[in-house]
């Protein structure tokens, strides 16, 4: 069979490195919401022969790759993006289960590893399997190398471990910014002013209260009531 795209035909033949890095990081620029069947929908049903030659290439690299997950994570990313299943299963996840007996999810999961995969094997970083780099998807693609480097610290010359890499990855995701803004305004007490405005009118109505002035709790009810309504 002849290999399209690059991709190997046969066991014997491995798809260059540049290739597999290219397809995989495609994966971590998410569709927008609906792209994927508006796509599907403009698609004719059925498969062209370049198409089928391409799904039926990309099944073998599934079949025979279990072990190699950057392979079996590109090759369902092209049949993912390319909705090759779609002449004989309705959605993407129909296809996982029927065909491979796995779920969406572990299709995912497989897809997003090999994107990590895709950034570290540049650099010379020798992966395992697909649980080792688990942690590390949702990190921002630029974090993932520093996040890998301070695993490596953890190991401290010994195997990078998923725990260990979970653990390194956790440093970054709190380091992200939208954690440090939530991290530092938990750390300044800091409450809305609608919020604090509140909290001193009920004050000042326990007060009134406890002097009896009936009046001043009004008077506090009062503006407690249009802070809760307008603040």
């Amino acid at each position: 069979m002849r290999a399209e795209s690059g991709f190997r035909s046969d066991a014997g033949r491995r798809p260059p490195e540049n290739r597999l890095l290219q397809i995989a990081t495609s994966s971590l620029i998410p569709p927008q919401r609906g792209a994927l069947a508006s796509k599907l929908e403009t698609l004719p049903t059925t498969l062209n022969e370049a198409e089928r030659r391409e799904r039926s290439e990309r099944e073998e690299i599934i079949r025979q790759g279990w072990n190699t997950f950057l392979e079996v994570g590109c090759a369902l990313t092209t049949i993912r993006q390319k909705h090759l299943y779609r002449d004989r299963y309705r959605t993407f996840e129909e296809y996982c289960r029927q065909k491979w007996g796995f779920s969406k999810t572990h299709a995912n999961r497989l897809i997003e590893a090999a994107a990590v995969a895709a950034i570290l094997t540049p650099i010379g970083v020798k992966l395992n399997s697909e649980s080792q780099v688990r942690p590390l998807v949702g990190l921002a693609p630029q974090r993932i190398p520093a996040a890998w480097k301070k695993a490596q610290e953890f190991a401290e010359g010994g195997e990078i471990t998923a725990k260990v890499v979970r653990r390194a990855a956790e440093e970054f995701k709190t380091d992200s910014p939208h954690c440090a803004k939530t991290a530092q305004r938990k750390k300044a007490g800091s409450i809305p002013t609608g919020s604090k405005l509140a909290l001193n009118l009920i004050d000042k109505a326990e007060e009134a209260t406890k002097k009896k002035d009936i009046q001043a709790v009004l008077n506090a009810l009062g503006e407690l009531r249009k802070c809760l309504l307008h603040c």
